[in-house]
């Protein structure tokens, strides 16, 4: 199994927190494909959202309101 994000545009965007000493291959994959889940997931609530609007295209606001939603039911 592998991920679709470059490594080495993860690795960089790691290096970015300073908190971070060391970040090895194991841990690179899994934030990689942490990374990809949320964005699926993300992805298909907005879809839901634009479907609901009678729309095709997925638009800002569906995107909003998907993070919206996301967020009550991790709070």
């Amino acid at each position: 199994m592998s991920s679709n994000l470059p490594a080495a545009r993860v690795r960089r965007i790691i290096k970015e927190d300073k908190d971070i000493v060391a970040c090895g291959a194991e841990s690179l994959f899994l934030i990689s494909r942490a990374t990809e889940y949320f964005i699926d997931c993300l992805v298909r609530e907005s879809y839901e959202f634009s479907r609901l609007d009678k729309r095709k295209t997925v638009q800002y606001k569906d995107m909003a309101k998907a993070v919206q939603s996301i967020e009550h039911v991790f709070v």
